[in-house]
């Protein structure tokens, strides 16, 4: 008898101890879990890289619109494009460099006159950037930055006028003012831990920039 209740006593002690043991894996399963739900969309340490196309650009639309009503005429452009690098150095404060280019190109020829011509420009800018997150959520990561750095911008125009005896005359322009700058604010909404969407608007290249990031 004595033995049976000495059986019984050791049975539901170990019983008990598995019990505790399995409720304390699953505690910490149930804490870790919660923390890696809970890790926000930017942290201290993390990395991103960004790709994006703007819209309304002034010097694009003049381009666009100017001589419309003219016979000949091929255009042809391209951006604004934008590519970003930012690092976290905290949990709200972000350094990053932004790049970003565009080229116009217009081409056109008068039968009449018996002359043609191309018009081009392209200009690019490379920015050092700080951003600063106001309150980054799961998803959800809104901010406003302010870059400032070189830009570079060329205008080219090449006319042919046999009729005068100019067969080709090119004229080069630099534009000397290089100092870039630019002041936006936005969001990234991360999709997944690692690929999201991204908005900017403001005072930049494209008034308003849409694009994927990467969170590396």
């Amino acid at each position: 008898m004595l033995n049976k209740l000495l059986f019984y006593l050791i049975f539901f002690c170990a019983h008990q101890a598995s019990l505790s043991a399995a409720d304390t894996l699953q505690r910490k399963a149930i804490i870790h879990q919660s923390a890696a739900q809970e890790v926000p969309a930017f942290a201290e340490g993390d990395a991103f890289i960004s790709v994006a196309y703007g819209f309304g650009n002034f010097l694009r639309s003049t381009f666009e619109a100017n001589g419309v009503d003219r016979d000949n005429q091929v255009r042809t452009s391209i951006g604004p494009l934008m590519a970003k690098g930012e690092w976290a150095l905290s949990s709200n404060l972000g350094f990053g460099v932004n790049f970003s280019m565009m080229t116009l190109e217009n081409e056109w020829t008068d039968t009449a006159a018996r002359t043609s011509g191309t018009g081009s420009y392209s200009g690019w800018s490379a920015l050092a950037r700080v951003n600063y997150h106001l309150k980054p959520g799961r998803f959800f990561d809104p901010y406003i930055g302010f870059g400032v750095g070189y830009r570079r911008d060329r205008i080219k125009e090449t006319t042919s006028n046999p009729a005068n005896g100019k067969r080709f005359d090119e004229q080069v322009m630099l534009i000397p003012f290089n100092l870039g700058m630019d002041l936006t604010m936005g969001f990234r909404l991360m999709v997944t831990p690692h690929l999201g969407m991204m908005m900017e608007t403001g005072l930049a290249k494209g008034i308003v920039q849409l694009g994927l990031a990467y969170k590396l």
